[in-house]
């Protein structure tokens, strides 16, 4: 049984784990996200927490998963080359800083993770959702659109190595 809940400061050793795992992953996959400075710190992730936008998937009291909900327009979203949904909305809900534990991957905790971060937006009133990835990331790609996003444009964030695949769920 999962337990999907809110982040706490206890949480931030095991969180930047995960952080840490993910970032190594990725360069192993020769992905340039998350490397060279640009990922996540503890600090955003603190930040996240106090600010209450910062998720966890939880088994056996261990943490699996985790991901941040930030309902702030995003200046990279605003200025996408391509074209949201005609049924956008504003503000929207976008997910970002999805990773899981190294060792479960390829267990479907990430579409576990997405789906609860989902119904988690659902729930705060957001019917727009929004998420990017780097191109070479073909596993969260293929994580996305199991979780029913719409691909829609190139956004470009402030970051090396910053352009990202954009993707829109709307919701009725």
């Amino acid at each position: 049984m999962y337990i999907f809940r809110k982040s706490q400061p206890r949480d931030l050793k095991a969180v930047m784990a995960i952080i840490n795992g993910a970032k190594s992953l990725l360069n192993e996959r020769h992905i340039p996200q998350w490397q060279n400075g640009d990922g996540p710190s503890a600090a955003i992730i603190a930040t996240d927490i106090a600010q209450g936008r910062h998720y966890v998937l939880v088994k056996n009291q261990e943490i699996l998963a985790i991901g941040t909900l930030i309902a702030d327009l995003d200046p990279a979203y605003e200025a996408i080359d391509g074209a949201w949904s005609p049924a956008s909305t504003k503000p929207y809900m976008a997910i970002h800083r999805l990773a899981v534990l190294p060792n479960t991957k390829n267990h479907g905790i990430a579409t576990i993770m997405l789906q609860h971060l989902i119904d988690q937006s659902l729930k705060l009133g957001f019917k727009d959702i929004r998420i990017d990835t780097h191109r070479a990331n073909l596993a969260m790609q293929h994580v996305i659109a199991k979780t029913n996003f719409t691909y829609c444009g190139i956004v470009h964030l402030a970051v090396a190595n910053g352009e990202r695949l954009a993707y829109q769920q709307i919701m009725a």
